[in-house]
């Protein structure tokens, strides 16, 4: 199964989906504002951020902060599996994600109707990006947050390789 959109019925998947997390105490009202928030070492930037009314702005918001250290070569990755955990700390989102099985996660984040372009979170299947696959960190860390709550190794994937293809474009059969 594959799952290459996080809108719609799987729209909680989505970093934007406003639903709040706690972390160390803290309340953000969505995983976009915790991870924009986490961007600065500086408090008030961090409030700014936290305090947005929307994950959209929380984003805009995070654009604009102070880089903490080694923020763009580990940490935010580091980050996102954090506020994952957290976000998943729900009973009702962790049903959800338990409930996906052993679906393949993709953001899909390029169609003919709507893009971003993202190849890093996630991969784009635009006529100008579908020559090389994204890095879809999001949907492979949502998959180890999953196999941790299931308590399955993260590793345990069958690795296949087909050159030319992306997993959206091939018939399921």
């Amino acid at each position: 199964m594959l799952i290459d959109r996080f809108e719609g019925p799987h729209g909680w998947l989505s970093n934007f989906h406003q639903h709040p997390l706690v972390l160390g105490g803290v309340r953000f009202g969505s995983v976009e504002h915790l991870f924009n928030a986490s961007k600065s070492l500086d408090r008030d930037e961090r409030e700014h951020v936290r305090a947005a009314p929307t994950p959209a702005e929380a984003k805009r918001r995070g654009r604009r902060v102070t880089l903490r250290p080694r923020w763009d070569e580990q940490v935010r990755f580091d980050v996102m599996r954090m506020a994952l955990r957290a976000k998943f700390e729900d009973p009702d989102l962790r049903g959800l994600l338990l409930g996906t099985g052993d679906a393949l996660l993709i953001e899909g984040t390029g169609d003919a109707k709507r893009a971003w372009h993202d190849q890093v979170w996630g991969q784009c299947s635009c006529d100008e990006h579908r020559a090389w696959p994204g890095r879809n960190e999001l949907g492979r860390a949502l998959m180890g947050v999953r196999a941790d709550l299931a308590g399955h190794p993260a590793d345990r994937w069958t690795r296949v390789m087909v050159t030319g293809h992306r997993p959206q474009h091939l018939d399921p059969e």
